[in-house]
């Protein structure tokens, strides 16, 4: 069943399943032009019976086609990530919610993609890919399979949010973020430490450098992208889709940490707004020593997020156990080959 309120100003919410349709965007039927230029909030309901494939074309086709978006919410929906992978698809549209300030959703690789999605590559372009796109947002809201938070991720490229005031990442990564990967976020001043502290916290950005094989894919891709941009008549935006490409390189991400360094020594620091912090990684569920980084942090708890932890939790516990019991019978059959070699 699907309820839209036209009438109200530049307001839709979608409730209950949407059915899969070869269009999913058929629903707004020969108005959509109209709707999508008139529409600034949209909160989308009980989705999850729809399929990944349906979900993820509804959502891109949304972010594509409004301009005047400000307020997304859609945490039962998946963003399948080729949908932002310049490095793929050079040329793919662009979201045109330049001015979105709310974005709550759920991201997924595609199974045909999976084994390539993993890693600080795919997360590098998705952190890129947000922060040129969408600078002003306010309330930030992502859960995703395979993100990473380590800084070779380029997780500090969200810092170009100078308005960010909420912001939860959750993943099922198994990587924990460590000193190193969370040292940008220091409110402290760099002035007032101790030479060997600052060698400490800064000398990563020194050693932060590509190896050699990625570094070299990373220039070809790069001429084969620019070239392919180049070539295009008419591409639009094609400064923003330069940025995001080489924000999403090694060499970006070191050029953006010695960026809030050279803040830091002028007293300013990256979200200066910023009011709730949550990072969900899967090796542990929340971070609760953040004002390490941040002690002027206030930091919140709500009970909707504590239900989506405990949720989190639950799951990561049942995936642990089966992964033990996966090891378990393989080590078990191992045994019984080597002793039927015997």
């Amino acid at each position: 069943m699907l309820v839209v309120f036209p009438n109200l100003p530049g307001c839709g919410i979608l409730r209950d399943a949407l059915e899969s349709t070869p269009n999913p965007m058929a629903f707004l039927g020969p108005d959509r032009t109209a709707f999508m230029k008139q529409l600034t909030t949209l909160e989308i309901l009980n989705s999850t019976q729809m399929t990944f494939h349906s979900t993820s074309i509804a959502v891109e086709r949304i972010l594509c086609e409004a301009p005047n978006l400000l307020h997304f919410k859609a945490k039962d929906m998946a963003l399948r990530t080729s949908c932002f992978d310049l490095r793929s698809n050079p040329i793919a549209p662009l979201w045109a919610c330049r001015n979105l300030q709310t974005f709550h959703i759920r991201t997924q690789s595609h199974d045909t993609f999976r084994t390539r999605d993993r890693g600080p590559r795919m997360s590098r372009m998705f952190y890129a890919y947000l922060s040129k796109c969408c600078p002003r947002l306010r309330d930030l809201n992502i859960r995703y399979s395979d993100l990473n938070m380590e800084l070779e991720s380029g997780i500090c490229l969200l810092s170009e949010m100078k308005h960010l005031e909420k912001l939860v990442l959750g993943t099922n990564a198994s990587h924990m973020p460590t000193d190193r990967d969370l040292d940008w976020l220091s409110t402290l001043d760099p002035r007032k430490q101790s030479f060997r502290e600052k060698i400490r916290r800064w000398k990563f950005v020194k050693s932060l450098k590509a190896p050699k094989l990625e570094a070299q894919r990373d220039l070809a891709e790069k001429k084969t992208t620019f070239e392919i941009y180049s070539s295009a008549n008419n591409l639009p935006d094609l400064k923003l889709r330069q940025a995001i490409w080489e924000a999403s390189t090694i060499a970006g991400v070191a050029k953006t940490l010695e960026t809030i360094r050279n803040q830091q020594l002028h007293g300013e620091y990256c979200w200066p707004y910023l009011d709730l912090l949550h990072l969900l990684p899967g090796g542990f569920i929340d971070i609760h020593d953040i004002t390490k980084y941040r002690p002027i942090l206030r930091y919140q708890d709500s009970s909707e997020l504590k239900k989506e932890v405990d949720i989190f939790a639950k799951w990561l516990l049942e995936s642990n156990k089966d992964h033990k019991h996966m090891e378990l019978v393989s080590n078990e059959e191992e045994e019984e080959e080597n002793s039927t070699d015997q």
